[in-house]
């Protein structure tokens, strides 16, 4: 280090003699180390340095720059793999055969690639479509004119009715839960996992429905008391696994509508099922607990089993508004499914298209 440089007042030699200063740090032919930028003068460097660090860069610029700009010429040059099998477009429905594999579709521009791993969860959508179009003839066999109707013919064919109605139910919903929980691996909410709990309340449903047929007749092998606890039990439990699957089934066609094109707004969805269980599970846990007071209390002096104030309050303000608004509400959720079906005809809605596009 030349201190020189950092002292400016040494370069005059009147001065430079007073001081006791080795020549090695006047010598200018002494190699400098490198200064700070604030000087703004060059470095000099050693030759085998320099040799050194130049290599280093350019190599570094040939990796940086050269390599992959080759990569993706030899890449785009090559020979490309072209779409021999049968093969639509998941978007447009565009037939994607004689087309490169790397290139988008004549029609809409979705890449290739994303219509090639779309064949499985267009499989798995097409047993989607079946069950929802199970769950709509359950739901129109379970409107409450229909029900009514079913209801009076059971009591002409001297069948206990409410066993016999929900026993129909669970096996008109027991195949729209088994294809609509098919296994969907590359969906975010895979509905293979509420499958067991689909078709446990299903079964249950069924138990409890052939229980209320057969006590209802006869209580062997119990004795008076407790096959009529046996036959309250089942009806206070049948409505509630009714709305329990009911609830399941729309909630997986509700995860459904984001692989749905032009679908309805997720709002529109809440806004017309939320009243819909709400005008069956009221008067459900209602029965529930009527049935539940029958088993202990038989033929009470009023004939209200909870009392008149509270039954009548109940009445006015729960169970004849559900009443009222069940056939209404049900139906415009028909005219929802009915949209679903038609939805899930056309082509499925992939993920958003990537900036960058390949040409072919």
């Amino acid at each position: 280090m030349r201190l020189d440089r950092i002292f400016p007042r040494l370069r005059d030699a009147k001065r430079r003699h007073r001081l006791r200063i080795p020549k090695f740090f006047l010598d200018r032919n002494q190699p400098r180390l490198r200064q700070p930028p604030r000087m703004g003068r060059q470095i000099p460097i050693r030759a085998r340095t320099l040799e050194v660090l130049q290599r280093r860069s350019l190599i570094s610029l040939w990796e940086t720059t050269r390599r992959p700009y080759m990569i993706e010429r030899s890449r785009t040059m090559s020979t490309p793999s072209i779409a021999t099998e049968d093969l639509s477009c998941a978007e447009c429905g565009y037939d994607l055969r004689t087309l490169p594999s790397h290139s988008n579709c004549a029609e809409c521009g979705r890449a290739i690639e994303q219509s090639a791993s779309a064949p499985p969860v267009i499989k798995w959508l097409a047993r989607f479509r079946r069950g929802v179009v199970l769950l709509f003839i359950a739901m129109l066999a379970a409107t409450p004119l229909a029900k009514w109707w079913v209801y009076d013919q059971f009591v002409l064919l001297r069948i206990n009715p409410e066993g016999a109605l929900y026993f129909t139910y669970a096996l008109l919903f027991l195949p729209a839960a088994w294809f609509m929980t098919g296994p969907a691996h590359s969906h975010p909410h895979n509905p293979n996992r509420f499958r067991k709990w689909l078709i446990g309340l299903t079964a249950v449903q069924l138990v409890l429905g052939l229980c209320a047929i057969t006590f209802s007749k006869r209580t062997w092998p119990f004795n008076y008391f407790w096959g009529c606890a046996v036959l309250m039990t089942a009806y206070a439990l049948m409505p509630l696994t009714y709305v329990a699957v009911l609830w399941l089934l729309l909630e997986l066609l509700y995860r459904a509508l984001p692989m749905l094109r032009n679908r309805l707004p997720r709002v529109l969805f809440r806004a017309v099922q939320s009243p819909l269980i709400y005008s069956i599970i009221v008067p459900a846990i209602v029965d529930s607990i009527v049935c539940v007071v029958r088993i202990t209390v038989d033929n009470p002096p009023d004939g209200n089993y909870l009392g008149k104030p509270l039954s009548n309050f109940l009445d006015h303000y729960f169970i004849l508004p559900a009443m009222y608004l069940q056939l209404p509400i049900w139906l415009a959720f028909l005219l929802i499914i009915l949209h679903c079906i038609y939805r899930l005809l056309g082509p499925i809605a992939l993920p958003p298209r990537s900036t960058s596009k390949v040409e072919p």
